[in-house]
């Protein structure tokens, strides 16, 4: 009896709060619908190598067009720049000796 007694405001809250809902036949479908729909999706994954190369038939010009239509996205802010670059390149050792023997030679 006591227990009926204290679950006697929770069940007037939850009649409360069951009354205050108000939902449309269209939001129970939708609702329903999106709760039973496994997967959505706009394309099909097909590997490459599946599809012939033939079945497509593409000249420059329709090449073209898209690449004008599409050009902003082929465009690449710079990463990097570079104004020079210095190598320094020192004689390795048998140049070095090649160089002294010569001039030995040349000396006698």
């Amino acid at each position: 009896m006591i227990e009926l007694l204290h679950s006697y405001p929770i069940e007037i809250m939850n009649m409360d709060i069951i009354n205050t809902i108000h939902l449309t036949k269209e939001e129970i479908q939708k609702e329903l619908e999106r709760g039973l729909t496994k997967f959505t999706f706009d394309f099909i994954f097909i590997r490459h190598g599946k599809i012939k190369d033939d079945i497509f038939k593409i000249n420059e010009d329709s090449l073209l067009k898209f690449y004008e239509k599409n050009k902003k996205d082929y465009i690449k802010k710079p990463t990097c720049s570079l104004e020079y670059v210095y190598i320094p390149k020192l004689p390795s050792k048998e140049d070095t000796t090649a160089v002294l023997e010569t001039q030995r030679k040349l000396r006698i």
